[in-house]
């Protein structure tokens, strides 16, 4: 399992906390159902089994997680 910390998800304001639940819903959905998120100093730490290089997430319907080996292959969405 590798740790990402994400700057951006702060416990608060709420919008940043929302934004980190949101997170780690989508990955425990579509990537990997053992990741577990946690706050460590006012960071969002996701626990996953994605590699340790920054993940790039659509959001919209219809569109998840596209990992480096596909990202460039929209028949995988």
């Amino acid at each position: 399992m590798n740790e990402t910390i994400l700057e951006g998800c702060a416990p608060f304001p709420l919008a940043s906390y929302l934004k980190a639940l949101g997170l780690i819903r989508l990955v425990a959905e579509q990537v990997d159902a053992g990741a577990r998120g946690s706050w460590n100093r006012e960071r969002f730490c996701l626990t996953s089994r994605l590699g340790s290089t920054r993940p790039s997430i659509a959001f919209g319907w219809g569109i998840g997680w596209r990992d480096q080996e596909n990202a460039g292959d929209d028949s995988a969405l």
